[in-house]
C-alpha cells in the first residue's frame, strides 16, 4: 500500500550506498552489524550508527574500512566510552566520531524533559504513558 518494499537485511545491505542504524540495544540487536554482514555490503557503503555503542561490530568496522570495502563511518555511540587508548576507528581518516551528543540542542532538551514531565503526569493520573515503549504500560499499585 505504502510502495514499499520488505527486504530481508542482507539484501538491503549488499544495496545500500549509505546504511544508517536505528535500532535499539538488545541481546538481538548486539553485534548485529559485524564482519559476516559488512562482507556482504556494497563495495564502497558508508555506515551511520545514530543508535546504541555494542550494535556494530567496532573491530570488524574498523577491518573493513582498512581494507577499503567500506568508505566510510560515523559513529555517534561507541561500545566503550570513553573509547580506550589506541583506539582503531579513532585512528582512521573515513570515521566521524560524536560523543553521542548530536541532537542536544535546548531545543531538543526541553521537548525531551515535557515528554518525561507529560509521562510522569500520565501514569500518576493512572493513565498511559504517552511515549512509553510499551504502550500498555500503567503504573503499578
Amino acid at each position: 500500500q505504502m510502495g514499499v518494499d520488505l527486504r530481508d537485511l542482507d539484501a538491503v545491505v549488499a544495496d545500500a550506498d549509505f546504511l544508517t542504524i536505528h535500532l535499539p540495544k538488545t541481546p538481538e540487536t548486539m553485534g548485529l552489524i559485524n564482519a559476516d554482514l559488512l562482507k556482504k555490503a556494497k563495495r564502497g557503503v558508508r555506515i551511520v550508527n545514530a543508535a546504541r555503542g555494542g550494535i556494530v561490530d567496532e573491530a570488524a568496522l574498523a577491518d573493513a574500512l582498512a581494507s577499503g570495502h567500506l568508505a566510510g563511518a560515523a559513529l555517534d555511540a561507541l561500545a566503550d566510552e570513553p573509547p580506550p587508548p589506541g583506539f582503531a576507528l579513532g585512528r582512521l581518516d573515513t570515521v566521524v566520531l560524536t560523543p553521542h551528543t548530536g541532537a542536544h540542542t535546548d531545543r531538543a532538551a526541553q521537548a525531551m524533559a515535557r515528554g518525561a514531565l507529560d509521562n510522569c503526569l500520565a501514569v500518576l493520573r493512572g493513565l498511559p504513558a504517552p511515549n512509553a515503549v510499551v504502550p500498555t504500560a500503567t503504573r503499578s499499585s
